[in-house]
């Protein structure tokens, strides 16, 4: 038996004499087809990942609006709005917004 033969027919067909060959060998794919799909991450890697970005978000944000301006108004609005963006949640939102202007007002 030559060899492309050999490979054709598998483990058990060259240890056992398998009985009919497959008309056709499925065509090997090209080497770029499997470069082109990178391999999915899991939930886990990816739900780190979201979260890191959101918590860069925020802290980024926060840190923006705290050190370039006065605290007023204006200021808390956008915290607040901030907060609300990075799925805090509107009632939470408004609760830590509240809790700053209490204490600096």
């Amino acid at each position: 038996m030559s060899e492309p033969e050999a490979k054709r027919k598998g483990l058990m067909g060259r240890l056992f004499g398998g009985g009919a060959e497959p008309a056709e060998a499925p065509a090997p794919q090209a080497a770029s087809e499997n470069t082109a799909q990178p391999e999915k991450a899991g939930w886990l890697k990816r739900l780190r990942a979201g979260l890191g970005k959101t918590s860069a978000k925020l802290s980024d944000g926060i840190t923006g609006l705290f050190t370039k301006r006065k605290l007023d108004v204006d200021t808390l609005d956008d915290l607040e709005d901030l907060l609300v963006q990075s799925d805090i949640g509107v009632a939470t939102a408004q609760r830590i917004t509240s809790a700053i202007a209490k204490g600096r007002f």
